[in-house]
């Protein structure tokens, strides 16, 4: 086992409503998950990680073309275990900043039927995902926020300890796990 380096895509392309309503906030998930990357560049020094790894990342237009604009000579592998979960927009009526939508979102996974059910196969699939990493070692993904968090556990309970602070959400947001 070596250092596995976990990266959140940068920032998207896409307009964000402020004060949408469902259907508003059904087009812009549905525009998320089409967009490319804004202008700007990674953090410095996060190309660097890049060099002596084994390089992957999520097929989605967004990590994809992070991962180009990170590495853009890279061999890398894009797999779709790496996908960002589903966003399952809930039904709320009226009006709601976009933050309410997103964690109503996500929170709706943690509490409605089936939930059980979709957080199992989400750990599992984090399982899989980190022992895919795990043989690739020392590698660098290039994926998104919420699957990275669920990774990073799967991770740890498989025998590696993360380094620095919890993963943040920002775009190219990075956290490194080593073993343990």
């Amino acid at each position: 086992m070596s250092r596995i380096v976990l990266v959140r895509h940068g920032p998207v392309a896409c307009d964000r409503p402020f004060l949408p309503d469902r259907e508003q906030f059904v087009a812009f998930c549905a525009a998320y998950e089409k967009s490319g990357l804004a202008p700007g560049d990674p953090q410095p020094g996060l190309a660097a990680l890049c060099e002596g790894m084994r390089l992957l990342a999520s097929p989605a237009p967004r990590a994809r073309r992070s991962a180009l604009r990170l590495a853009p000579e890279g061999d890398w592998l894009f797999a779709p275990i790496f996908r960002e979960e589903a966003m399952v927009p809930p039904v709320l009526p009226g009006r709601w900043p976009l933050p309410l939508w997103l964690a109503a979102a996500r929170g709706r996974e943690l509490w409605s039927g089936g939930a059980a059910a979709q957080r199992e196969a989400l750990r599992r699939r984090a399982e899989q995902a980190a022992r895919m990493l795990a043989d690739h070692a020392p590698c660098l993904l290039v994926g998104h926020g919420w699957f990275n968090r669920a990774l990073g556990a799967a991770l740890i309970r498989q025998g590696f300890r993360a380094d620095g602070p919890a993963h943040a959400s920002g775009p190219w947001s990075a956290r490194a796990y080593r073993p343990a």
